[in-house]
């Protein structure tokens, strides 16, 4: 039977996730984007079972099963893109794209909305 955990608020101050996350995605922000999935995987670590499965939607996490595994963390962890990804030429123009996306591979399962987003990840 499967159960649903209740996530505890993780709180980053003032800041807003998404506020963060455009940062991100335009240029600065990394520390404190990463800082976001550490302290999320932290919670995640402390309430987590071992026969419990992490998914994760959107652009948001993209680092969390790598703060997961860098924690200890071997449950199946599962990760949706719900935002059209781009080709890989315009991925390329993101500051730290290459430490930010190989992130990805920390996760059992990456899922796409699309074939073509599919294709430029693979590309």
């Amino acid at each position: 039977m499967a159960t649903t955990k209740t996530m505890p608020m993780v709180s980053c101050g003032r800041c807003c996730i998404s506020a963060l996350i455009w940062q991100k995605f335009h240029g600065s922000g990394e520390l404190i984007y990463r800082a976001v999935n550490k302290r999320f995987a932290d919670t995640l670590t402390s309430i987590l079972d071992d026969d419990d499965i992490v998914w994760a939607h959107d652009y948001y996490f993209i680092t969390l099963a790598e703060e997961l595994r860098a924690a200890g963390v071997m449950n199946r962890i599962g990760f949706f893109f719900h935002t059209p990804l781009p080709p890989s030429a315009t991925l390329a123009a993101l500051p730290n794209h290459e430490s930010l996306f190989s992130a990805l591979f920390a996760y059992d399962l990456v899922g796409f909305q699309s074939h073509e987003d599919k294709e430029n990840f693979l590309s």
